[in-house]
């Protein structure tokens, strides 16, 4: 079975993304009926929303001493 996500070599910087996620500045259901979202350069926070969203990340755990990803359900 192959690994559930992609290993990187020792030594890499880590680059923190922010936390909170930035107001998209339209809501869910004006995008929906086909409002387009303001267009924004792609900065740090930005780039963490779209990955926190688009894998299903909602949480990490620790199991002996490996950080352990929990996902949504797909």
């Amino acid at each position: 079975m192959p690994p559930q996500m992609k290993a990187y070599p020792d030594g890499l910087e880590i680059l923190p993304l922010p936390r909170d996620l930035p107001d998209p500045g339209v809501s869910a259901t004006a995008v929906r009926a086909g409002v387009a979202a303001p267009a924004r350069p792609l900065d740090a926070a930005h780039l963490g929303r779209i990955l926190f969203l688009g894998a299903g990340v909602v949480r990490s755990g620790e199991r002996d001493g490996r950080r352990i990803p929990r996902l949504t359900a797909s």
